[in-house]
């Protein structure tokens, strides 16, 4: 099939007209070139219409003009296809044109084409003279005893469908191009065609198949004895060999019964260790087999460019042991799997570690946090319990504090925590408990948990309810005395979901309700006059407030209740000797307070080392670069200048006030970065050193902060 030209001419009727002028006397040309440019697949009539004119040439003994109009015809007939009979007419009046010009052997040869057309086609009668009627019988002669067609020899239609391919590749029109060979080669392969294939195919980056039709194409080309056509089809494949991507793929020690497929294709098992060629392009690399008894997957994206060689580390970090419990049931399943890959193993897990963190920050607060934490799982039995003791020592002199020329005070908090869970079924039962204590706070929480393992161990969804019930009160003061009960219900529900053997996603929310006066009894808030508000800037020194503040200072007041909503999504993904883990959670509360937190953490494995009784190793060196976002918004109540006005009493003052910097608009930056040391698969130590910016927007005394955190951790982990 066809495909129209590519003019040069902003109108066809104008390319045609200029390639006929130097042809046509001057008053047909415009007549003529309309008729020729029309497309002669839409109405024979118009060829016919264009022989009158050139009968009437011929008539005229203008056999040069005519001999144009003809020629442009079949130049038409070629671009879009004619009726036979109408080309047969036109090579007859060509023949004419050529014989009453005295040019025998083009009259005899254009004689011979329009009766290959059409074997019963019949010149002029009024044109033909002796010596034309002679040129036409020798052509009929000819045409009864065609020569002998030698192989490979392309007909007219592939002829056609070969340079309308051509055309259709040099304007990039790949697919065209290999639709138009496609049709040609319906009828019967040819080696020309099968070349012509594989360019087109070359043009789209199919670069396999392009080969196999250009070996195709030199096969045919050396059976037709066309030597010319098998270098051309040689050089072809040569150069589509010298394009076509290739992987190497380099298999993990201890796998067996492997299958590799590429985007869904399995390849032929006697191949599968060979380079192996490809388009270019993006595949899926997918490898299945068994390690150790249980089951093994892999599967990666590779991109490839043209002449690209790629090695491929086809490797899983699931050992068999994890592969055996991904596929437990149940707790007498999970034992097997101990008994089988772990046999030293007594299922019971106990770690237990010491851990001391420090936080230091530009506004004078020190903190020492010593803990001892403990935790022992029997997933056998389907137990577990765990347990953290902690002591804060803080050491302060805050903006807030200064500011009313208070002294530094120091200050523990003693805290400890306590919880187990017990594994019915699908689902897993847990309680919590919780307490610290201060001199001016205690803190005590329970709570109950339920989370389960669903459509085979994919979905785990999970429910935990806490409440609080805690007492504020004054340093050095009894409870007796002054204290404030509060109360608080919190709800925590989701659901992780296991995409595949290396990624996980967690969504969850938060809903918690607070009730009780949680205003602190040491706060004070400066007042303002209205005049004087506006012009207290942000940070403003405890001097600058000092002077411009009114004589009161009431105590900080909050609401009572406050009814928070937090929404919680999570991402886990594995990696060969990686993993990223990152959270994105969105808090809003009814004191119209909005946040947001981001929290990326990469964890980078190096050295793994053996685990007793062939078991999961464990990595020797780990690198875990972190960083973290927040930003807030302010409650609606708050002001960094609070207002108040003189009246017959006293002061007006605002019903609600205080200067909680967490309750004012602000963001945060934290990046650090943790290493962990694995001395043995017993003990490790954990090393954190992270640094915290924190950027306050619209508060009194501090403009920004900047704060060191570090924890270290020894931890012991054994069965």
């Amino acid at each position: 099939m066809r495909s129209p030209p590519q003019l040069k001419s902003s109108h066809p009727i104008a390319s045609c007209f200029t390639r006929l002028r130097p042809r046509l006397a001057a008053a047909a040309v415009f007549v003529v070139a309309v008729g020729v440019c029309a497309p002669a697949s839409a109405d024979d009539a118009v060829a016919k219409s264009i022989m009158e004119e050139a009968v009437g040439q011929i008539a005229g003994r203008k056999y040069d003009d005519a001999l144009g109009v003809i020629q442009a015809a079949l130049d038409s007939c070629k671009e879009s296809p004619c009726s036979s009979a109408v080309e047969a007419d036109i090579y007859m009046n060509q023949g004419i044109a050529y014989g009453l010009k005295d040019n025998a052997d083009k009259a005899r040869a254009s004689f011979q084409a329009g009766l290959a057309k059409k074997p019963n086609a019949e010149p002029t009668a009024k044109f033909m003279n002796k010596k034309l009627k002679q040129l036409f019988s020798e052509a009929q002669a000819k045409a009864k005893t065609p020569e002998p067609v030698q192989p490979g020899t392309l007909t007219s239609a592939q002829e056609n469908a070969l340079d309308g391919a051509r055309r259709q590749l040099k304007a990039n029109d790949w697919e065209g191009c290999l639709a138009s060979m496609v049709q040609s080669l319906s009828g019967g392969d040819y080696a020309a065609g099968k070349l012509m294939s594989a360019r087109c195919q070359d043009k789209g980056n199919l670069l396999i198949e392009a080969k196999r039709d250009a070996e195709a194409a030199v096969a045919m080309a050396k059976s037709n004895g066309n030597g010319a056509l098998t270098k051309e089809a040689e050089d072809v494949v040569a150069q589509l060999d010298g394009d076509l991507p290739r992987i190497n793929l380099k298999f993990q020690a201890g796998v067996t019964d492997l299958v590799v497929k590429i985007d869904g294709v399995k390849v032929d098992d006697a191949l599968i260790r060979a380079p192996l060629s490809n388009n270019p392009g993006t595949v899926l690399v997918e490898v299945t087999g068994k390690r150790g008894g249980e089951p093994y997957e892999f599967s990666k994206k590779v991109t490839f460019e043209r002449s690209e060689s790629i090695e491929l580390d086809v490797s899983s970090s699931e050992t068999p042991l994890q592969a055996c419990y991904r596929k437990a049931r149940n707790a007498n399943e999970r034992k097997a799997c101990d008994d089988k890959y772990n046999p030293g193993a007594k299922g019971l897990n106990v770690k237990a570690g010491l851990e001391v963190s420090s936080y230091n920050d530009t506004n004078q607060v020190d903190v020492v946090s010593p803990a001892l934490y403990f935790a022992a799982v029997q997933p056998t039995q389907g137990w577990n319990l765990g347990g953290q003791a902690i002591v804060d020592v803080v050491s302060t002199a805050s903006a807030d504090i200064v500011a009313m020329a208070s002294r530094r005070f120091d200050q523990a908090r003693v805290g400890a925590s306590l919880g187990g869970g017990y594994k019915v079924g699908a689902a897993t039962l847990g309680l919590t408990g919780a307490t610290s204590v201060e001199n001016d706070y205690v803190a005590r929480t329970g709570g109950v948990s339920i989370s389960a393992d669903v459509f085979d161990k994919m979905v785990s969804p999970y429910l935990t309810y806490d409440f609080g019930a805690d007492i504020l009160g004054r340093a050095k003061t009894d409870f007796a005395v002054f204290s404030r009960d509060l109360y608080r219900h919190n709800f925590n529900f989701g659901v992780s979901a296991v995409f595949n053997a290396s990624t996980v996603a967690v969504l969850g929310g938060t809903v918690e309700l607070d009730l009780g006066d949680s205003s602190k009894p040491y706060r004070y808030i400066p007042m303002f006059d209205a005049t004087v508000a506006p012009e207290i800037p942000i940070g403003a020194s405890a001097a600058l407030v000092a002077a411009g503040r009114l004589s009161t200072m009431p105590l900080e007041q909050l609401p009572t209740k406050r009814k928070r909503y937090a929404a919680l999504l999570g991402l886990l993904h594995r990696f060969d000797t990686a993993t990223l883990r990152g959270t994105e959670r969105f808090y809003i509360d009814d004191w119209g307070q909005l946040a947001s937190t981001t929290d990326i953490r990469f964890l980078w494995d190096f050295f793994e080392g053996k685990a007793k009784g062939g078991g999961a190793g464990y990595p020797q060196l780990r690198l875990s670069p972190h960083a973290r976002f927040n930003y807030q918004g302010p409650v609606s109540f708050w002001q960094r200048a609070y207002v108040a006005s003189q009246s017959l009493g006293g002061y007006d003052i605002p019903k609600y006030r205080t200067a909680d910097r967490e309750l004012g608009p602000l963001w945060a930056a934290t990046g650090g970065l943790g290493l962990r040391t694995a001395f043995s698969h017993v003990v490790s130590l954990n090393v954190q050193v992270e640094g915290v910016y924190t950027q306050f927007l619209d508060d009194l005394y501090l403009f920004d902060r900047w704060g060191l955190f570090t924890a270290s951790t020894l931890e012991l982990e054994f069965n």
